[in-house]
C-alpha cells in the first residue's frame, strides 16, 4: 500500500463504524471497493463521488501538475449536493467501471462543489453557455492544463458521454494547436463577456419605468409569476418589485405580485405541511416542484413574504413567512444556532417521495372525516397529481373554501393547524432527504437578515434572538485571525476562501441586526468587514467587485464580477447596498465614493437590459433616493428616526418618530421649517387628524425628541390593497460647529400589521 492509498484508508476509517460509502461497489464486508481523494474534502457533494471508481481530484494544484504531467486534458465536472440530475449522472456514468476505466487512462476529473466555489461556476457556466447556448447542472467542461476551456456541455447519458470521451481524446492527441487555439478563444470570449459590462451609462427614471413595462409584460396573468416554465420564483425580481411599491402606489404592479405570491404560497412549490419553499415549479401553476429545499430560498422568500405582509396586511402572508422561519429553526439549524444549506429533492429512491400522499395514507393518519376534510382543502384524489400520488396545495384560497362550505373561518384555521401536525408527525416517521449540513456565510447572511426583518412584526421579537445566535455563530466560527472569513463551516471544521458574495451579504445581515437592536456592535463588525471586501476583491481600475481573491491556489482562467440576476441577489448589488447603508448610518465618505463607482461600472449593462439587473436597480434606487423602511439615518447616523404605529381608540391609529440624537447633536429650530412632516396615504379612507411636534424648548437638552401624529381609519370601506404610510421628514441637524443642509428622510410603516383586515 502507497503513502496515497494509506491516507485515504486512514480517512475512511476517521468516518467511523456509522459511516455509509454511498456507491454500488462494495466488498463483502460492506465496506467500498474504490476510495478516491475526495474522502479527504469536507464537502458533501464532494464527499457524494469518494467512492466512485472515477479518480477524482478536488480542485487544487495537484490536479493542474497531474494534468501536465501526464499531458492529458482536464474533465471538470461542476455540480451540488441536492441536484437530482448531478446524482442521475453519478449513478450513470461515474459509478460506471468502463467509462470510469476510460477518464482514469486519458484525462485527469477534478470536481468541485458549485455551493463552496461560485467564482468556478460562474466562470465555466459562462465558457458553457457561450458554447451551447444553455447552461445547467451537472456541468460537464474540458480544459487544458492551465484550465482554459474547449468543450463543454451539460448532463449527458452514460452513451452520449462516452462517445463525447471518445471523441476528445483523438482530437486531443492529433489536432492539439487546434484545441489550444479554440480553449484561447473561449477563455478571451469569457473575458470579453465579463469585460463588456463595464461600459457606463445613465441609469435614470425612465430605466426604471421601462424595467417594470417589460416585467409586466412577462407576467402571466392566469398563475401568476414573471418567468416561463419552469417557474422560478424569481427572489431578486420579487424584491426589487417590492421596493417600487414601497416607494410609490402602483395598483397595476400590486395585482400582478399580488396574485403571483398567492399562488406561490397556495402551490405545490410551497410545502403545505412542513413549511418553507422547494427551488421552483416545473409547471406553470406552480404545482409540481423540483422538491429540493434551498437555504437561500428560504432567506429570500421570508424577506419577500415579510414584506408583503406589511405592503398588504394579509395575514396568509404573515403565515407564510411564520411557518417558514419556523421550518428553518426546526430542520435546517445546528444546536448553535447557524443554518444548514439545502435538503435533496430524492429520498427513499426516488423524487419527491418524502412530500406525496395518497387518500389511503391520509386517512391512515387522520380518520375518515378529518381525512375527507384534508383531501377536500388539499385538493387530493385517488389518480392524483403527481405519479399517481398527491403534491398536496391549495386549489382555492382559504376564505373562499370555508364560504362555499359555509363553515367557519377560525373553525378551518384551526382544523387545518390539526391535520398539519398529524400528518407533519406521521412524515417523520418516512425516509428524509439528504440534508447538506455545511453552513455557507453567505446564505446565513441571508437568513439572518430574513429574521431579523421578522422580528420587526409585532410579537416577534423572539426571530431577533434567532438572527444574533447564528450571526455570532458565523463570526466565531467562519471568521479567520486575521479578519478574512471563511465560506463553509462542515463538521466542526471551516474551509474555503470566502467569496466577495460571503462579504457583501454577511455585512447587510449584521446592518439589518444594527437596525433592530441598536447595538453599534453590528454596526463596527459590518464596517469591518467591508474593508475587507474592498482590500481583497475591489477592482481598482474599472471600478466593482470581483467575485474571487487574487491570491487562490489555483487562479481561475478569469475573475468574474457578479452583477446579473440570479438565483440570489448578485454579489455586486448586495455590496453596493451595504456601502450605501453604511454611509447613512456613519458619515464615512469611502463608502459612497465606492458605491457610485459601482454603479458606474455595470450602469452600461443595467441600461442595455434592466430587467436582468434588479437587484442593482434596488440598490441603485437606495443610493439615489435612500431606503424605505421605518427607519432611516440623517447626517451620518447623527439622527435615527423611527416610525411605529400604534392601534388607538375609535378606529385611530397613533403614529410616533422617534429621533435619537448622539450626543452633541440637536435640531436647530423644531418647527414646521425645519421640522416638518408629510404623510401620504394609499386611500382616502385613511384620515390625518394632527401632527405635533416636539416643542423647541427640547431640541438642546434632549437626546430623544418625538413627532406625534393622529390618523383615522373609515371602518365602511373594501379592505385597501395597499397598506403602508408613506413619510417625507425635511429635518436639519446641527452641532456645536455647524448646523448642516437639510435632508428630507422618506420612511413607511405598515399600519396593515395593527388592522388584518383580510386573510388571503
Amino acid at each position: 500500500m502507497n503513502d496515497r492509498q494509506q491516507q485515504l484508508q486512514q480517512a475512511l476509517a476517521a468516518k467511523g463504524e456509522s459511516y455509509q460509502p454511498r456507491t454500488r461497489h462494495l466488498n463483502s464486508d460492506g465496506s467500498p471497493v474504490y476510495i478516491n481523494r475526495l474522502i479527504l474534502e469536507d464537502s458533501p457533494y464532494l464527499l457524494q463521488h469518494a467512492h466512485n471508481p472515477v479518480d477524482w481530484y478536488a480542485w487544487n494544484r495537484q490536479a493542474f501538475e497531474a494534468a501536465k504531467t501526464a499531458d492529458k486534458p482536464i474533465f471538470l465536472s461542476i455540480g451540488y449536493s441536492t441536484c437530482h440530475w448531478c446524482h442521475v449522472m453519478e449513478h450513470e456514468s461515474f459509478e460506471d467501471e468502463k467509462i470510469a476505466e476510460y477518464l482514469n487512462q486519458h484525462f485527469i476529473s477534478i470536481k468541485v462543489d458549485r455551493e463552496n466555489r461560485p467564482d468556478l461556476d460562474v466562470t465555466y457556466m459562462t465558457a458553457v453557455t457561450l458554447l451551447t447556448g444553455q447552461g445547467g447542472w451537472p456541468m460537464s467542461s474540458f480544459l487544458t492544463e492551465q484550465g482554459q476551456p474547449f468543450f463543454g456541455g451539460t448532463y449527458y447519458n452514460p452513451e452520449e458521454f462516452l462517445t463525447l470521451l471518445e471523441q476528445i481524446v483523438p482530437l486531443w492527441n492529433d489536432r492539439r494547436d487546434d484545441m489550444m487555439l479554440h480553449a484561447a478563444q473561449v477563455t478571451a470570449a469569457v473575458k470579453d463577456y465579463d469585460s463588456a459590462t463595464h461600459e457606463a451609462a445613465k441609469i435614470t427614471s425612465s430605466t426604471l419605468n421601462q424595467t417594470l413595462k417589460t416585467l409586466l409584460k412577462r407576467y402571466d396573468s392566469n398563475f401568476g409569476g414573471f418567468s416561463g416554465t419552469p417557474k422560478f420564483p424569481l427572489e431578486p425580481t420579487l424584491l426589487f418589485l417590492l421596493d417600487v411599491l414601497r416607494r410609490k402606489p402602483n395598483d397595476a404592479l400590486l395585482k400582478a405580485l399580488d396574485h403571483t405570491l398567492q399562488n406561490m404560497a397556495q402551490g405545490g412549490i410551497y410545502d403545505q405541511i412542513g413549511g418553507g419553499f422547494h427551488r421552483y415549479a416545473t409547471d406553470a401553476g406552480w404545482l409540481v416542484p423540483h422538491f429540493e429545499k434551498m437555504l437561500y430560498n428560504q432567506a429570500l422568500l421570508a424577506q419577500v413574504y415579510c414584506q408583503a405582509y406589511q405592503l398588504t396586511g394579509k395575514s396568509f402572508y404573515a403565515r407564510i413567512l411564520h411557518q417558514t422561519l419556523d421550518y428553518v429553526l426546526t430542520d435546517m439549524s445546528n444546536p448553535d444556532g447557524a443554518f444548514f444549506a439545502a435538503t435533496d429533492a430524492d429520498s427513499d429512491g426516488a423524487e419527491g417521495s418524502f412530500f406525496v400522499w395518497t387518500p389511503a395514507q391520509i386517512e391512515q393518519v387522520l380518520g375518515k372525516t378529518l381525512a375527507n376534510f384534508a383531501c377536500d382543502v388539499y385538493g387530493v384524489t385517488q389518480q392524483g397529481n403527481f405519479e399517481g400520488r398527491n403534491i398536496l396545495n391549495l386549489p382555492q384560497p382559504l376564505s373562499k373554501f370555508a364560504t362555499q362550505r359555509a363553515l367557519d373561518f377560525a373553525d378551518v384555521l384551526k382544523t387545518l393547524e390539526l391535520i398539519k401536525t398529524k400528518l407533519y408527525q406521521a412524515r417523520t416517521q418516512r425516509i428524509p432527504p439528504l440534508r447538506d449540513d455545511k453552513i455557507i456565510t453567505a446564505w446565513n447572511g441571508m437568513m439572518i437578515k430574513a429574521f431579523a426583518m421578522a422580528s420587526a412584526i409585532p410579537g416577534n421579537a423572539h426571530y431577533l434572538d434567532a438572527a444574533i445566535n447564528a450571526a455570532d455563530f458565523i463570526w466565531h466560527h467562519n471568521r479567520q485571525d486575521n479578519g478574512q472569513l471563511w465560506r463553509c463551516h462542515l463538521n466542526g471544521h471551516s474551509s474555503v476562501t470566502a467569496s466577495q458574495e460571503d462579504y457583501a451579504f454577511y455585512a447587510d445581515a449584521l446592518l439589518s441586526l444594527y437596525d433592530r437592536s441598536e447595538d453599534p456592535i453590528w454596526l463596527d463588525r459590518a464596517e469591518q468587514l467591508s474593508n475587507t471586501m474592498l482590500a481583497l476583491f475591489w477592482d481598482d481600475q474599472a471600478g466593482g467587485f470581483f467575485m474571487n481573491a487574487a491570491d487562490l491556489e489555483v487562479t481561475p482562467v478569469a475573475r468574474p464580477k457578479e452583477s446579473h440576476d440570479g438565483a440570489i441577489p448578485a454579489g455586486n448589488a448586495v455590496a453596493m447596498e451595504v456601502l450605501t447603508q453604511l454611509a447613512r448610518r456613519t458619515g464615512t465618505p469611502l463608502w459612497r465614493e465606492k458605491a457610485k463607482a459601482t454603479l458606474t461600472c455595470f450602469s452600461g449593462a443595467i441600461a442595455k437590459q434592466p430587467e436582468g439587473y434588479t437587484a442593482l436597480l434596488r440598490s441603485i434606487s437606495q443610493l439615489q433616493n435612500g431606503e424605505m423602511s421605518n427607519i432611516a439615518y440623517h447626517n451620518g447616523g447623527a439622527i435615527r428616526a423611527q416610525a411605529t404605529l400604534e392601534l388607538g381608540v375609535q378606529q385611530t391609529l397613533l403614529l410616533r418618530i422617534c429621533l435619537t440624537l448622539k450626543t452633541g447633536w440637536y435640531i436647530q429650530t423644531p418647527s414646521h421649517s425645519s421640522l416638518q412632516l408629510t404623510c401620504s396615504a394609499p386611500s382616502k379612507s385613511v384620515k390625518f387628524l394632527d401632527i405635533r411636534y416636539p416643542p423647541a424648548s427640547e431640541s438642546r437638552t434632549s437626546q430623544t425628541l418625538t413627532i406625534k401624529a393622529r390618523l383615522h381609519i373609515e371602518q365602511d370601506h373594501e379592505p385597501m390593497p395597499d397598506q403602508l404610510l408613506r413619510l417625507a421628514l425635511k429635518i436639519q441637524a446641527c452641532n456645536n460647529q455647524a448646523c448642516f443642509p437639510e435632508e428630507t428622510l422618506r420612511l413607511c410603516v405598515s399600519f396593515g400589521e395593527l388592522l388584518p383586515l383580510k386573510f388571503d
